[in-house]
């Protein structure tokens, strides 16, 4: 009897994979691999790129991530040699004349980055930080980007490590303590007054899309 349905749940686990094979493609590619594009076409445009952090349950602060008209090299999906262990990290921004990383970013969109993976990052000194797809996908043209999870020199201290004791209106800005949403609107225009339209929730959301 046991046999019967392990052999049953067998055949309906391909008859499940074969129906998802058959599912057409997108011409323009799984929203993963828009996401890398889109972030390589920007970063190579010299565009830069600004970073929304949060605290665990509300935005706390800003960062530049590459600065604006940075000439820098981007690596899509390429090995990465790290003590004896290789890894494939989606973007690495390399400064085009000392070739030193400058930021390894990983795009969410079926799983987060392993903690072996992070470890590793951390030994080797790289600031990285992991994105949702469907945040860069949607988000208007040089827009701060809201950040998941995050590590390493020059970026702002993670959650555990951020006191929820401050005042819900003490942001930082590039590690400086100021009136962060005047700040936002002179670094960044207009459209930086207020975080993206994405509530704090829809970071951590299973949803395929951001909540609006």
């Amino acid at each position: 009897m046991a046999s019967r349905v392990l052999r049953h749940s067998r055949q309906r686990h391909r008859a499940r994979r074969t129906q998802q094979n058959r599912r057409p493609r997108d011409p323009q590619g799984t929203p993963h691999e828009r996401a890398i594009r889109r972030l390589a076409m920007e970063l190579k445009a010299r565009e830069g790129l600004m970073g929304l952090f949060h605290a665990g349950v509300i935005w706390r602060a800003f960062a530049c991530l590459v600065s604006l008209s940075a000439a820098v090299a981007v690596e899509t999906e390429k090995t990465l040699k790290i003590g004896r262990s290789r890894f494939v990290p989606d973007l690495i921004v390399r400064c085009v004349r000392t070739h030193r990383i400058l930021l390894v970013v990983e795009v969410w969109h079926t799983h987060t980055v392993s903690a072996k993976k992070k470890a590793a990052f951390h030994a080797a000194g790289f600031p990285w930080v992991e994105v949702r797809s469907w945040h860069v996908i949607s988000r208007t043209r040089r827009q701060p980007l809201p950040v998941l999870d995050w590590a390493g020199p020059g970026l702002p201290q993670p959650p555990e490590q951020h006191s929820l004791f401050h005042s819900e209106g003490d942001w930082t800005v590039n590690g400086e303590h100021e009136p962060a949403r005047i700040e936002l609107a002179k670094a960044f225009g207009r459209a930086a007054e207020k975080p993206p339209g994405w509530r704090i929730q829809s970071i951590f959301s299973t949803d395929s899309r951001p909540a609006s």
